[in-house]
Order: C-alpha cells, then sequence, then structure tokens
C-alpha cells in the first residue's frame, strides 16, 4: 500500500529494489493463499520459497451464539458492521456510500451502521468527512462509531453485527476482524 502510492519514477525504482534483493532471503510467510499469490507476482519470488501460515485466532470469548441474538425482533434494525482502522484503505467510505443508498430503498428493513476501530490523528479528518455524509443524507441517528475497544468489548461489537463489511480498496493481507466475525 505504501509503495503503490509513490510517485514515478521513484515507484519503479523502489519496486526493482525489492525485486532485486527478494532472493537474499530464503523463504517468506504469508497469512493466506491470496497474498502469497500476490507477493509472488509483485515481487517475481519463486512460488516454492513462498510459505502460507495461516493466521492463528483466538476464540475464547467468542459464543457461537451470541446472548439475545435469538430474540430479535422484526422491529430491530438489521445492523450492518465495520470493524478495522478508521481510513479509506479500509474502504469505509465505501461502506458509508453503500449504507446511504440502502436506506433510501424502503423494499429494505431499517439499516443501523455500526464502526470500531483504531482511527489514528491522520484518519480523523477521513473519519468525519463520513460522518458528515451521513448527516447530509438525514442518516446521523442510524450511525454508531464506538471508538477502539478491548478484545472483550470487540467480541461484543462484532457480535452484535448481523453482517459485516470491510470493503478494503487494496490486496488485504490480513482481514483479522473478518476472519474472526
Amino acid at each position: 500500500v505504501f509503495l503503490d502510492r509513490i510517485i514515478e519514477p521513484r515507484y519503479s525504482r523502489a519496486r526493482n529494489l525489492l525485486r532485486q534483493h527478494a532472493g537474499d532471503a530464503q523463504a517468506y510467510v504469508a497469512l493466506n493463499r491470496y497474498y502469497a499469490d500476490f507477493m509472488i507476482d509483485y515481487m517475481d519470488l519463486p512460488p516454492e520459497r513462498v510459505h502460507v501460515i495461516p493466521h492463528g485466532l483466538q476464540l475464547d470469548g467468542h459464543a457461537e451464539v451470541p446472548p439475545g441474538r435469538i430474540t430479535k425482533s422484526p422491529e430491530d434494525p438489521v445492523v450492518i458492521g465495520y470493524f478495522a482502522r478508521m481510513c479509506e484503505d479500509k474502504g469505509f467510505h465505501l461502506l458509508v456510500d453503500a449504507f446511504i443508498q440502502m436506506c433510501q430503498d424502503a423494499d429494505l428493513p431499517p439499516l443501523l451502521l455500526r464502526a470500531a476501530g483504531y482511527c489514528s490523528k491522520g484518519d480523523r479528518l477521513f473519519l468525519a468527512e463520513q460522518v458528515k455524509k451521513l448527516q447530509a443524507a438525514g442518516l446521523a441517528d442510524r450511525f454508531e462509531y464506538l471508538g477502539e475497544p478491548d478484545r472483550a468489548g470487540k467480541i461484543e461489537i462484532i457480535q452484535s453485527f448481523d453482517v459485516m463489511s470491510v470493503p478494503t480498496v487494496y490486496p488485504e493481507s490480513k482481514g483479522l476482524s473478518v476472519l474472526e466475525a
């Protein structure tokens, strides 16, 4: 993601240097097959030097059926969830735009957008812009930003989602919160 934002000719120089020195390492580890294949192509690596070791998930505290979810009434809003860094790279703006469109569809049930995740100083303006879009659409009361919770809070938040969406705009190497969901 960082390299792709470097302007030419520096981008090509940096990428060529990476490719030239990629052979200095005996092996590489990727967290999933998709990203392994992406990096094999991106770095021009021999496939046998890239090994996939999937994420380990600590599922302690995650209930198979969260308490209270079975008793959800039809009048309750459908909760669309987002749990990732609050930034453009993770596609939060795309989810906000889609949420606004879905709320305009009278055939859909009531919707609520619930989001949580790290928001750096540099990303606060981005989040504020998304909140302004929701306000302009008259949907401020259907959006909740829950900040950066601890592990127990994260589990509770993820379990409150009916649907989870993290529409990243770049090749995702981890996607841990999606796996946890």
